[in-house]
C-alpha cells in the first residue's frame, strides 16, 4: 500500500520541476539563457528525484506492477 506521505513527496518533487521548467521557459524567452539554463538544470535533477521515489513506491507496492 502507497504511504502518503511518499506520494506527497513525490508530488512535491514533481511540483519543484515543473515550475522550474516553466521558469526557465520565461528566462529562455527573456534572452537570461544563462540562467535559463540553471533553471533546465534544475528542473532536470527534480525530475530524476520523482522518478527515484516513483520507482520506490511501484517496487513496494507489487499491485501497482502493471
Amino acid at each position: 500500500m502507497i504511504k502518503l506521505d511518499e506520494l506527497k513527496r513525490y508530488e512535491d518533487k514533481l511540483k519543484k520541476a515543473i515550475f522550474n521548467y516553466s521558469r526557465a521557459e520565461g528566462y529562455s524567452t527573456k534572452g537570461k539563457h544563462s540562467t535559463a539554463k540553471k533553471s533546465y538544470n534544475s528542473s532536470e535533477r527534480h525530475c530524476e528525484d520523482a522518478l527515484e521515489i516513483l520507482q520506490e513506491i511501484v517496487d513496494a507496492d507489487a499491485s501497482l506492477h502493471m
